[in-house]
């Protein structure tokens, strides 16, 4: 982000752990909530956004990125 030619409000990426050490755990969940529901709806599938905020709140409530399994 602090290179000239880069405009960082344009860019994104779908690393949540890079988006993490940059910007933070609120963007990373934010991050999260934005690829999950990008992987759901592929194929035509809906998912309501606050079942998929209840997956990302445990995954981010530490502080820190967790895994669920």
């Amino acid at each position: 982000m602090s290179i000239d030619r880069v405009d960082f409000k344009c860019t994104y990426s779908n690393n949540c752990v890079n988006i993490f050490q940059t910007l933070g755990i609120k963007a990373a969940r934010a991050a999260l909530l934005t690829e999950l529901r990008n992987v759901i709806e592929f194929d035509g599938s809906y998912m309501n956004y606050r079942h998929l905020a209840l997956l990302c709140d445990p995954m981010t409530s530490r502080g820190t990125l967790m895994v669920v399994t």
